[in-house]
């Protein structure tokens, strides 16, 4: 996929009109959403879904934060209490506008991004992590929210684990914009644009310029998940509620009145949609841990596996100077693993392997360095990155800046 210059101006006006139309239309009937009404809602999928998974973020932070000079958190009672309250209250959502139509926008933006530029969604996820990239709590508990581009995810994912973990933030954005580029892990993204089209009109063209499967995973469900490291072990909680994905039916233009292109229009002068009668009927409250439990898990490799795949590999640059930083690339790199550079990155030129790293510790910054790479020696190189040392080099790139 060729980058995109996106025009973040018209997507953050897009998203935030796309919001103040929806919660027009919903708020109308009752006060709070709860979370299966917001998976629910008659809107791209993806939205609800990046909904579900900003509630979700919020509601991993704010359990983090449970912590207190005057009291013991850590005590068996107490993480028992804490567990048991958490359980309860993940299974009320509950959303007035004022808090759920900023969220909403925000959803909007991500789909929009994600869709047009899926490089730069995750380059901008990875860096915004700060610290090295662990798959297993950054990356695997956020896949239930993603159905847009789910196959290049889904490789993504499936490249990240073959490495060893973490990742350096570098090595994982430039793994996936080369993912990006391949045509066959990407779905069409007029599919998530027509059906956006569907809720407020909007033109692709004025959005981004030239420059999935849907998982059977539960986004309700937040049990067995874990992002932040926190006193009690929001692993053994549940987040959920019965019949997560029921069906909904995007409205349709026959649907509703005639409505101008949001580029067409730049307040919220009037409603877009008539309300429609909501039936009112509480949905069944119940864990999603049991909805799962009888699932097959996947096989995963033994102790004794990870540790002669650990043992069979000699250490690596990163295992040995992981919290250096690096001010000079050419006084750094051992005799070793220069000689291991020139012959699997640079075809044995060590004149070549001089002249790049001279020029990359020449550059002001990371974003110059990895600009240099992409139009210099990727193409002329074809460097595989499944490689341990495509991966070593890019981190010690990563550590430069």
């Amino acid at each position: 996929m060729l980058q995109r210059q996106l025009n973040m101006a018209d997507i953050e006006k897009y998203a935030h009109q796309f919001a103040y139309t929806v919660c027009h239309q919903v708020y109308s009937q009752k006060e709070r959403l709860s979370g299966q009404e917001i998976v629910a809602l008659p809107v791209e999928k993806q939205v609800s879904l990046l909904a579900i998974k900003n509630i979700y973020l919020r509601w991993q932070a704010e359990t983090a934060n449970l912590r207190s000079p005057f009291f013991d958190y850590s005590a068996p009672e107490v993480q028992k209490a804490l567990i048991s309250f958490m359980n309860v209250l993940s299974k009320h959502i509950s959303v007035g506008r004022k808090h759920f139509e900023p969220l909403l926008a925000e959803a909007v933006q991500e789909t929009l991004l994600l869709t047009l530029a899926p490089a730069k969604y995750f380059s901008d996820f990875f860096a915004a992590k700060k610290h090295a990239i662990a798959v297993e709590t950054d990356l695997k508990p956020l896949l239930k929210y993603f159905k847009t581009h789910r196959k290049l995810i889904d490789e993504l994912v499936r490249r990240m684990q073959a490495t060893v973990s973490p990742l350096s933030i570098p090595f994982a954005q430039e793994l996936v914009q080369q993912l990006a580029q391949q045509k066959d892990l990407l779905d069409n993204e007029d599919d998530v644009i027509n059906s956006l089209n569907r809720t407020l009109p909007l033109d692709k063209n004025r959005l981004a310029t030239i420059a999935s499967p849907e998982s059977s995973e539960d986004p309700l469900d937040f049990s067995n998940d874990s992002i932040n490291k926190m006193v009690f072990e929001v692993s053994k909680m549940s987040f959920g509620v019965e019949n997560d994905e029921p069906e909904n039916s995007p409205l349709h233009p026959e649907d509703q009145p005639a409505v101008q292109s949001f580029f067409q229009q730049s307040t919220p002068n009037k409603p877009v949609f008539q309300p429609k009668p909501v039936q009112q009927e509480e949905p069944k409250l119940v864990s999603l841990n049991s909805k799962f439990a009888t699932e097959p898990e996947q096989k995963k490799p033994s102790l004794n596996e990870l540790l002669a795949q650990q043992q069979a590999k000699a250490p690596t640059v990163s295992d040995l100077y992981r919290n250096t930083k690096l001010r000079s690339l050419s006084e750094f790199i051992s005799v070793n693993h220069r000689y291991k550079f020139i012959n699997e990155l640079f075809n044995g030129s060590a004149e070549e392997f001089n002249e790049a790293i001279a020029a990359i510790d020449r550059c002001p910054d990371y974003h110059s360095a990895m600009m240099l790479i992409r139009q210099k020696y990727l193409p002329k190189y074809g460097w595989d990155f499944s490689k341990d040392e495509v991966k070593e080099f890019y981190e010690l790139i990563g550590r430069k800046f």
